[in-house]
């Protein structure tokens, strides 16, 4: 439902739940400012705003009205999005739109908070250093899309958190496109209704990344780092026109233990310690991640392209991808957090299909024929010992 111009409003009626749920969704292209800054706001909103001037007015608050809120920050293909999440009970409706409008339109910006923020944020930048495996996965996107949103950091980046907060917030507010969603027991006119008159949101322009696709020769980027299995990742273009082809494609190509990449790279031929592959909706892309021994690497390589060119799924193979696929989307409905998150994602690729749709789709699926247009590695990156990394890209 379209509130006024970039500001939408989604209400799933159901009673399954106890409880209502709604989450205020700002959308932004991802750069390197809005990541950032996102994420040095997304805990802004709990600091203290100007009806509920420190963080314990506001959780007493929530108490009161039996309510809880939080916020988070995901990147999903070229978007970082700040949410903001409350839960509550029905008879406490109206007291918990007023709280999301207090907090969103009235935050304050006390020296000490955003000194708590910037900590945070930074805190989340050093662990994904941290977490080699992460790190090595991130930094080969980073190439892949080189300078295009998709290749942005989630977490944001350092240069940054010295920003004006609150000047951010203005931004934010300004040019986002907004997504208001709410799941349970609740009327679509009387949530409509709650909304114009509490989260009163005026209507904006919202400019869509710029993302031309780039066709990049094949890449190798190595780094040096303290560990004893290097993180190998494989970047590839996959090329499809269904989405859910190529669901079930890559769940068989590397989705767990059953997987043709596990069953051949680790089991087989044992050249690896786990080998797993991720399909990036968004981008048709895939990427393959594994830990290794450093002289295993030009042999895990060429046992993935191999795998690539012989892909060929049996009957049985796609059958078992479609149970497993098709038993982890039904459990989107058991949480009002998954039904959100699946809304935005659906709205993000432009299908209006709702999930049972999507299910009816899958269980279709008899062949994988021509899935792929093609399947082809454009970039690797390896994350090594310190005596083996090399100095330079190859």
């Amino acid at each position: 439902m379209k509130i006024c111009d970039n500001v939408n409003l989604s209400v799933f009626k159901t009673d399954k739940f106890n409880s209502i749920s709604m989450s205020v969704s700002f959308v932004l292209p991802a750069l390197e400012y809005t990541t950032t800054g996102n994420n040095l706001l997304a805990g802004m909103f709990f600091e203290g705003c100007e009806k509920y001037k420190i963080p314990k007015k506001i959780y007493t608050r929530l108490e009161e009205i039996g309510a809880e809120a939080y916020s988070s920050v995901v990147k999903k293909g070229d978007y970082s999005i700040l949410v903001l999440y409350c839960k509550f009970r029905a008879e406490y409706t109206k007291d918990a739109f007023e709280f999301m409008k207090n907090i969103i339109f009235e935050p304050m910006f006390y020296d000490e908070a955003v000194k708590n923020q910037v900590k945070a944020t930074k805190d989340r930048i050093d662990a994904e250093k941290n977490d080699k495996r992460t790190y090595a996965r991130e930094k080969l996107i980073s190439y892949a899309f080189k300078n295009r949103p998709f290749g942005v950091d989630g977490n944001g980046c350092e240069r940054f958190l010295n920003m004006d907060i609150k000047e951010y917030y203005y931004y934010l507010m300004e040019n986002s496109k907004i997504e208001i969603m709410v799941v349970g027991n609740i009327n679509e006119k009387q949530t409509e209704d709650l909304c114009r008159k509490y989260l009163n949101f005026g209507p904006r322009g919202f400019e869509y990344p710029e993302d031309e696709k780039e066709e990049t020769p094949y890449q190798s980027y190595s780094e040096k780092a303290d560990v004893d299995q290097s993180k190998l990742c494989i970047g590839i273009n996959a090329e499809f026109d269904s989405w859910e082809k190529a669901v079930i494609a890559n769940c068989i190509l590397g989705g767990g233990a059953g997987s043709v990449l596990f069953s051949d790279v680790r089991e087989k031929q044992g050249l690896c310690y786990y080998i797993v592959s991720s399909l990036y909706r968004y981008k048709e892309y895939i990427v393959v991640e594994s830990a290794i021994n450093y002289e295993e690497k030009d042999n895990v390589i060429n046992s993935v392209k191999e795998a690539l060119e012989k892909f060929s799924p049996t009957s049985e193979e796609i059958a078992r991808a479609k149970r497993y696929i098709v038993s982890s989307l039904k459990t989107t409905g058991d949480s009002q957090t998954r039904i959100m998150d699946f809304k935005i994602g659906q709205i993000l690729a432009e299908d209006n299909r709702s999930l049972d749709e999507i299910l009816k789709s899958i269980n279709e699926i008899d062949s994988l024929e021509n899935t792929f247009k093609r399947l082809e590695i454009n970039t690797v990156f390896s994350l090594e010992s310190e005596k083996y990394a090399l100095q330079e890209q190859t």
